[in-house]
């Protein structure tokens, strides 16, 4: 007579037992499935470190094109730049021609970054970040004139802006202004731009 009391107890600790063991599965397949949602649908920019082949042939498809005569590279083609927090010596790779195709070298062609004015989740706002500490994320000196370090063929330059983006910085947009100048001539040749995007590190 006891035994047959005690089973529907043992019955119950079983049910409950393969409840919290169907749940972990359960929980564990959609903490996977939310990884790689995330990754097909967010992938942040890949970090240029170099002007290489591939990358200088694709910034010369377009450059002195549609684009004009200054290129700020991105994988997409987009200009935004999405940078996870806790990156370090992340590049962004620019370029930039003479209009008349005459030579290019270090004392011609020199670039001015700078930041854009303050806009909805601004990083320069000081809710976010603060513009110190905004331009304190680039390792590549703004709101100064700046030779070009790379030169291919005879009218064609290129450089690399590299940023520091501490773990734990929070996540905000940045318009990063790219102004070119040709000494030779005495005036720019252009200006471009690019939306700095920094996210969450980690797996979200």
């Amino acid at each position: 007579m006891k035994s047959l009391l005690q089973q529907p107890k043992k019955g119950a600790i079983e049910l409950s037992i393969g409840t919290i063991v169907i749940i972990v599965l359960g929980m564990t397949m959609l903490i996977l499935g939310l990884i790689l949602i995330r990754q097909i649908f967010f992938v942040a920019n890949k970090s240029i470190t170099s002007i290489d082949e591939k990358v200088r042939g694709e910034i010369d498809k377009q450059l002195g094109g549609e684009e004009g005569y200054i290129r700020i590279y991105t994988e997409d083609g987009e200009k935004k730049v999405s940078v996870k927090a806790g990156s370090s010596n992340f590049g962004v790779a620019i370029a930039a021609r003479t209009q008349d195709g005459s030579k290019a070298d270090k004392d011609r062609l020199q670039y001015r970054l700078s930041l854009g004015p303050q806009n909805g989740k601004s990083c320069i706002d000081d809710k976010y970040l603060g513009r110190q500490k905004t331009e304190d994320l680039f390792k590549t000196p703004l709101n100064k004139q700046l030779p070009f370090q790379e030169f291919h063929g005879e009218d064609k330059a290129y450089d690399v802006i590299l940023l520091d983006i501490p773990s734990g910085t929070v996540s905000c947009t940045q318009r990063v202004i790219l102004d070119v100048t040709d000494t030779k001539v005495g005036q720019s040749i252009g200006g471009n731009f690019f939306t700095l995007e920094i996210t969450k590190g980690g797996f979200f």
